[in-house]
């Protein structure tokens, strides 16, 4: 009778175990991607980037309506989302997956900004002219 109990219990270790193994744990990131100075919807291409450097992921938002959808993020790591686009500026935006025991998904939404004519951006002006020991006249943005 012991021999059947124990028997059962490594069966069941094991069993579970070996389940664990198999199933990896994923989690999802969605959301939309906009024109910063519009707030209109954009189709760009993205890059997602582990903790380690390499890329995870590639793909683009949906034109029509901004969104995207990235699976297969591992819980309880850093990832770095990078917008690339010859109308917009290069952005990269970290974020952090946060521990959990079961599917997930989280929603982040992006701004980014574009490279068009007539569009401000803050900018640090230096207070000395190159090579010269004059202040330079006007004031000076944070």
């Amino acid at each position: 009778m012991k021999r059947i109990i124990y028997s059962s219990m490594f069966l069941i270790l094991f069993v579970s175990n070996l389940n664990a193994q198999l199933s990896h744990l994923v989690v999802s990131l969605t959301g939309k991607v906009m024109d910063e100075k519009t707030y209109q919807p954009i189709g760009i291409k993205y890059n997602v980037i582990d903790n380690e450097g390499k890329v995870f992921a590639r793909g683009q938002s949906n034109a029509k309506d901004g969104y995207y959808f990235i699976t297969g993020l591992i819980p309880n790591s850093s990832y770095s989302i990078q917008f690339d686009d010859f109308d917009y500026f290069r952005q990269d935006y970290p974020f952090d997956i946060p521990n959990t025991d079961k599917y997930n998904e989280f929603s982040k939404d992006f701004l980014i900004k574009p490279k068009k004519e007539g569009v401000s951006l803050p900018f640090r002006v230096p207070p000395f002219e190159l090579n010269k020991s004059k202040i330079r006249f006007g004031q000076i943005c944070s």
